[in-house]
């Protein structure tokens, strides 16, 4: 539950429609040079900012019920929580807190609606979660479980009071931890429930579907670099030197064309012996790979072949390729998640389709403001 990592949920509503704001790269980022007394300025802006969070959710009782969804109770701390991640992540892209609520800032929507819209979903999110869990079956972690995880956490930061004094500054009550803690309990359990632990429970066909909707094909790469090691362009004698390494294979392949597992046994064993792809551990089965991913070449070849086709000696900067089409694998490797670990085309699908599936729940939840609530304003917890 801290703030820096909860944030990255929010940042990817805001940044993009901050783009066309005023702020230049020097309200948002610290000079290299910067002095003990810009940093000494800065650190008090910052606290001023945590000051302002903590006195605008003091406006109301952690325990004033601002709405139910699906008839449960959504109380201050666990709305404000949200909404101080949204003004948290506004401050950091612009360096200040709004000046004014109720200018239009995207989609014909001002701030303040943004803001509140924003906050809104997050907390029908997490509701939701309950929802469908209970409807499932799924259980979270007891009450006993949950406090000794929290007394972990404390123990881990201080102690239960220095713990609580953080997560004030951060806009987090006790109760707000324990609720979020559970959703996210939820969530993981959700997703092995439906999809497996590691989309397992995602087959062929969605794969397929996913991958066609989503415009992804999967190839195979030998590459024969035209570098040297020293970074420079080799010359044309070596280029070609190199060009004709990379014909003699493709001829040793295309003696295979039309016997698939023939031709991709020979193709892994080629590329394991003479590939030069700094890629080739991280990605054994190939790639799988929508627009605009790869180098204009590169990608022209890869969405023209079809499943076992070859394609001709392709350059792009720096190398030569031969690529070979493959059919859409649940299990190849796409990426890195933001925990560096590797993903795969499995657990791509099984998020999207959680996702779409939360939309579901999300626009069927039954939400009831509460009379203080219904014509709430963010912008008036500042004035």
């Amino acid at each position: 539950m801290k703030r820096t990592l909860v944030r990255l949920l929010c940042v990817a509503l805001l940044a993009g429609l901050l783009t066309g704001c005023s702020a230049t790269a020097n309200e948002t980022s610290a000079s290299p040079t910067e002095t003990p007394a810009a940093a000494d300025s800065e650190n008090s802006k910052e606290s001023d900012f945590r000051a302002t969070l903590q006195k605008a959710m003091g406006r109301y009782d952690n325990d004033t019920l601002v709405m139910t969804v699906n008839g449960q109770k959504i109380t201050w701390d666990l709305y404000y929580y949200w909404l101080s991640h949204m003004l948290d992540t506004y401050n950091s892209i612009l360096g200040k807190l709004p000046e004014d609520f109720s200018a239009e800032f995207a989609q014909g929507q001002s701030l303040d609606e943004f803001l509140s819209h924003s906050t809104n979903r997050y907390v029908v999110y997490y509701a939701s979660l309950f929802t469908w869990a209970k409807e499932l079956g799924i259980t979270t972690e007891d009450d006993g479980e949950l406090e000794k995880a929290w007394q972990a956490e404390c123990d881990q930061n201080g102690g239960e009071e220095a713990y609580l004094t953080s997560l004030a500054a951060d806009s987090v009550t006790k109760n707000a931890w324990m609720y979020y803690t559970r959703g996210d309990d939820l969530y993981r359990k959700l997703l092995v429930a439906q999809y497996g632990e590691n989309g397992e429970k995602i087959t062929q066909e969605q794969a397929e579907a996913w991958a066609q909707e989503n415009n992804y094909v999967h190839v195979n790469d030998i590459a024969f670099l035209t570098k040297n090691s020293d970074g420079s362009e080799m010359d044309d004698t070596e280029k070609a030197e190199v060009y004709a390494r990379a014909e003699k294979l493709l001829d040793e392949l295309r003696a295979l064309e039309g016997e698939p597992e023939a031709l991709e046994a020979k193709f892994d064993a080629l590329r394991n012996e003479y590939s030069e792809e700094p890629g080739l551990d991280d990605y054994p089965d190939g790639y799988t790979i929508t627009t605009n991913q790869m180098e204009t070449a590169f990608e022209t070849a890869a969405f023209s072949l079809g499943e076992y086709k070859l394609s001709d000696v392709i350059e792009t900067s720096g190398s030569y390729h031969i690529l070979l089409g493959l059919p859409i694998r649940l299990n190849a490797i796409m990426g890195n998640d933001e925990s560096g670990e590797p993903y795969t085309l499995a657990t791509a699908v099984r998020r999207d389709k959680f996702n779409a599936d939360m939309d579901e729940w999300i626009g069927k939840a039954t939400i009831v403001w509460s009379d203080e609530f219904s014509n709430f304003s963010v912008g008036k917890l500042f004035e």
